[in-house]
């Protein structure tokens, strides 16, 4: 999306962009989106914050507005992010397969950090996590 004229804002699965994209919106940003996002598009135009939230390549973002703006986007750890995805999918399954949800949400943090360390090798700091 392009902000107040200014920069891209390149949007990565599970990194926080639904929060800086609301705070865009409470601050008066101007946000525009890509050709295809239109419903996105005519509820920013209103000052409507859009009940979609696309992810775009930088490629798209590119070639809807052109090379002469910064690009920006929020990095996360891999992990954080993989653990947000969980989350996440944890929460969206709740409705088709509740036994299913209840028995993933009960692996508590800690465990799946021990897992993903022994199995995956994945050795950072994840005490703050």
């Amino acid at each position: 999306m392009l902000v107040d004229n200014k920069f891209l804002f390149l949007k990565i699965p599970r990194t926080a962009t639904v929060a800086f994209e609301r705070s865009c919106f409470l601050a008066g940003l101007s946000i525009n989106y890509p050709g295809d996002n239109i419903l996105a598009q005519r509820q920013a135009d209103r000052g409507i914050e859009p009940r979609r939230h696309a992810h775009q390549t930088i490629s798209k973002l590119r070639e809807h507005f052109g090379n002469n703006y910064p690009v920006i986007a929020i990095d996360t750890d891999p992990l954080e992010r993989f653990l947000s995805a969980w989350k996440y999918v944890i929460k969206f399954i709740s409705e088709e397969h509740p036994e299913a949800s209840k028995a993933l949400s009960q692996i508590d943090t800690s465990s799946f950090i021990d897992a993903w360390q022994s199995e995956i090798g994945y050795n950072f700091n994840l005490q703050d996590i």
